[in-house]
């Protein structure tokens, strides 16, 4: 016989007997092993397998071998969420950004309806002949839930009723024939209805989603937590449009005369349980709103004309420059891609010139046709197209609007 075939042949044996003296399986069991030296291999595994057939739902530490936890993870009776991390599909749900400002107007006290942005990603739609404020309603400390320091409230009149606060989450995939669960803490200053919905739009030239689902909820002078599952249909069969698809989230508050609405802390799941909110660095949320809207002001100062030198785009004009070469002009690159190439504002940021065009440090007016060229997902150039102007330093405002 070779060596090899003496080996495996003694191996066969290691495995089939004990040396010393052969375990029960009761004394494998009960772990009472201590009077033998070795057990043999083949009961030793039988024993392991043995401990993997505990219920995946018994979480005592005496089963937690590999395959035991890793059927407890796969099993239909585990209770984690769906999704840990990322699973809340708003943006700036905690009302964090407000790169807008910190207060607006909505509406017409006698005219149509008007939808306008408020808060990063946050709409504020008022119907006709009704009007509101919108604000940033500041937390004391240690008064905000999940970490919030704000919420957003609304002051509406008129005799329109009722007002719309809603995000559109880009991408009309987003829950598509999957349950969606969303909670969030609200307040009234008096009693109604509100609705919250989920409705769909398949973008420009798509086809018709239909009105959306929705559930009703009762407003009180209160402010709590409010939980909804919603059943988003399937897009199957749908045709997309050219752009702009996406999920629309919307709390219709449908009260009457004049009141105001709070709203705080907002997430949209998917599943049918409400987790723990998802508080997500600021930093995070900033660049996630820059993505849709974007300014080269300070965050806390509002898009508006003469707000000051601080974060303006220069153009240099030098000694010499004649003609067409004589005009400021400055590249913008953007802090984040745009979800589609935006439209660009521009704002003086100080003088008597138009409320449009580049100013030098004085505020003096230097040009007539300041305008954005060259504008797509990831910049714009801002210069100038009429004669020469004097050598100096010009300054602009910009802001980028690229929302669904």
């Amino acid at each position: 016989m070779s060596r090899a075939d003496t080996l495996a042949s003694n191996d066969q044996k290691v495995q089939d007997h004990v040396l010393q003296g052969e375990a029960s399986e009761a004394e494998i069991t009960a772990g009472d092993t201590e009077s033998k030296h070795w057990i043999s291999v083949r009961r030793f595994v039988k024993a392991l397998k043995s401990m993997a057939t505990a219920s995946v739902d018994d979480r005592s530490k005496s089963g937690a071998n590999t395959e035991f936890v890793r059927n407890q993870i796969e099993s239909p009776n585990q209770s984690f969420p769906t999704q840990v991390f990322r699973k809340n599909r708003l943006i700036n749900g905690n009302f964090d950004i407000w790169q807008r400002g910190a207060t607006g107007t909505a509406g017409n006290a006698v005219g149509p309806a008007q939808s306008v942005y408020g808060p990063d990603r946050w709409i504020i739609y008022m119907p006709a002949n009704a009007n509101a404020t919108w604000e940033r309603l500041v937390f004391a400390p240690g008064t905000g839930v999940n970490e919030s320091r704000y919420a957003l409230r609304v002051t509406r009149s008129g005799t329109g009723d009722g007002v719309n606060i809603s995000q559109r989450i880009e991408g009309a995939e987003c829950f598509a024939g999957k349950k969606v669960t969303l909670s969030f803490y609200a307040r009234a200053s008096i009693n109604h209805v509100c609705a919250v919905i989920c409705r769909q739009n398949l973008g420009a030239g798509g086809s018709d989603a239909g009105p959306g689902v929705g559930a009703e909820i009762s407003l009180t002078t209160d402010y709590k937590k409010y939980t909804v599952t919603l059943d988003v249909p399937s897009i199957a069969g749908k045709t997309r449009g050219s752009s702009g698809d996406y999920l629309e989230v919307v709390f219709g508050s449908a009260g009457k005369g004049g009141y105001t609405f709070d709203i705080a802390s907002v997430q949209a799941e998917q599943g049918a349980v409400a987790t723990e909110y998802e508080i997500r660095p600021v930093a995070h949320e900033l660049m996630l709103c820059q993505r849709y809207f974007e300014k080269t002001f300070p965050q806390d100062v509002a898009p508006s004309i003469d707000s000051g030198l601080s974060g303006t785009l220069v153009g240099l004009v030098y000694q010499n420059q004649a003609g067409s070469a004589s005009q400021p002009v400055a590249h913008w690159q953007f802090k984040v891609e745009k979800r589609a190439t935006p439209s660009i504002r521009l704002y003086r940021h100080g003088g008597n010139a138009g409320a449009n065009q580049w100013t030098n440090s004085s505020g003096e007016s230097s040009t007539v046709n300041a305008s954005a060229s060259g504008v797509c997902s990831r910049s714009a150039t801002i210069g100038n197209s009429d004669i020469g102007v004097p050598a100096t330093t010009y300054y602009i405002h910009a802001s980028a609007d690229a929302e669904l």
